[in-house]
Parts: structure tokens; sequence; C-alpha cells
């Protein structure tokens, strides 16, 4: 009788609590012949015990397969695989100028079949090298493990700055003060009494690039007063300036590269003016 080549595993399957039969689709011919393998849910495998769990004799010699019974119903959504695993021994016994038996040479020569089906499900799971290579595959395994390990590293330190590149830096002035290049994309606020002027400078004294942006705050007790240096436009009034009432906050938004245009995007107390 032949063996079939296409089938070494049933499943995975996936468990609910409760079931405890579960097929297998190849032909053994002793319960040891089998292997089941149980996946929790963090991904780790084990071999569960041929004590935790039944083969019945319906099954064996089959070429259809057959049903194994565990004692407990495996956790929910726990993985079952059944597997070939025949045992790597020769069981058959011809003796010298003793009866010639078919049957008994055919079934010697199908259990080293499934031991080859086996060995070969095995292999196709493996990490292999081509033939004319020199690199060892552990040396290969290895460098993938650390090249994942330095990928995986790279990755987190690229999200952290991602998150810190996010998170505006605060930066409190009490005084008078003209913006600088040192304020983009932070949050400057103004942080004293009785009020005083900022000024928004030229490209000239400060090369502050298009689409640069800086959040002005006034969370003092005066009103800050914000300033557009001479030649500086500011939402279409050059030279012009705006009161902040405390507890205002509003954006400067650089427009173009070498220019002296800013949008202000926020609260103030009157126009441009």
């Amino acid at each position: 009788m032949t063996v079939p080549a296409n089938i070494t595993k049933s499943g995975p399957y996936t468990a609910n609590g409760v079931q405890v039969d579960f097929d297998y689709d190849f032909k053994i011919y002793a319960s040891t012949d089998l292997e089941v393998v149980q996946t929790d849910l963090d991904l780790v495998e084990s071999v569960v015990s041929p004590s935790d769990y039944t083969v019945p004799a319906a099954g064996l010699n089959n070429d259809a397969g057959g049903t194994i019974t565990m004692d407990v119903a495996p956790t929910n959504l726990y993985l079952i695989t059944i597997r070939l695993a025949p045992p790597a021994e020769q069981q058959t016994n011809l003796r010298n100028q003793g009866p010639y038996d078919p049957e008994t040479v055919e079934r010697a020569l199908d259990r080293l079949a499934l031991q080859i089906q086996y060995l070969y499900e095995i292999a196709t799971r493996a990490v292999l090298v081509d033939i004319s290579s020199g690199l060892d595959p552990a040396d290969l395994i290895d460098t993938l493990v650390a090249s994942t390990a330095t990928a995986v590293a790279a990755a987190a330190a690229a999200a952290a700055s991602a998150t810190s590149a996010s998170k505006r830096t605060s930066i409190a002035d009490a005084d008078a003060r003209s913006l600088a290049t040192t304020d983009v994309d932070k949050y400057v606020y103004y942080s004293g009494t009785g009020g005083h002027t900022w000024t928004i400078p030229t490209f000239a004294s400060q090369a502050i690039g298009a689409d640069e942006e800086i959040d002005i705050s006034n969370a003092g007790t005066g009103n800050l007063i914000l300033t557009a240096a001479g030649g500086v436009t500011v939402n279409g009034v050059v030279a012009g300036s705006i009161t902040l009432p405390p507890w205002t906050t509003g954006t400067l938004k650089k427009i173009g590269a070498a220019s002296n245009v800013w949008h202000w995007n926020g609260y103030y107390a009157d126009g441009w003016a």
C-alpha cells in the first residue's frame, strides 16, 4: 500500500475550552506515530504528554486518519496542532532464509516513508543557505536576530524622537523680547507683570525659514504687545502691532523663505494697526 506524500500535520485548531476531540488526516500505525503540540496565548509551543490524550484504535492503519481525545479540554483560544512524528527506529526483523511476507516488507517501507515525510516537514520550516554558500545557518540566524533587535531598537528610538519632537519646549520671559530662531517650534510665554513688548524681527536679523512656527501666550498680569519690526508684515499690515490680554494665546507662522511676511493665528484685543 502506498503512502500519501502531501499530509503530515493537521491544524492548528483553535480551542474553545470545551472541545476535546481533534482530527488528524494522515496515516499512522501506532499512537506513538503522532505528536500533539499546544500553543498558548503568548505563542509559546509545548508538546502535550501522550498521557494527556488517547488515540482510538479506529484511527490506526487508516489512510483517512483518525481522532485524538484530550483528557481535559484545552484552554480557550489555545492552538492545537497534530503532526506526524514516527519514532526514528526500524522495528522489522527479517530472518535469513526465513519466509517472505510482502505485507511485512511493505509495512516496513511505509513506516520508512512516514519517517522521511516527518523529516521533510521539519526541513521545509528550517532556515536554509544556498548549497554553494559558506555561511553557517546558525550564523545566519544570529545575524537575523541581531538585525531584528537593531531594527526594533531603531524603531523605538525613532518613535521616541518623534514623540519628543511633537512636544514643544516652554520658554518663559518676564521682560521685553525680540523673537529669534531659538524660539522656533517653542511655546514662548510672557510671565511678567505690568506688560511688555515683544518684537517680530526681520529675516535679516533672524533667519527664520518658511513655515516655521512660534507659539506665543500671555501668562502674565499685564498686556503683551506684539510689534512687527520695520519692514515686517503680519496679517497684511506692515510694522503694526496687536495687544494680547492676559491668558490669550496664538501662533506666528512664517510665510516664505527669505521674506518678512508672517501670519498670526489666535486671539488679540484689537486688529493689527
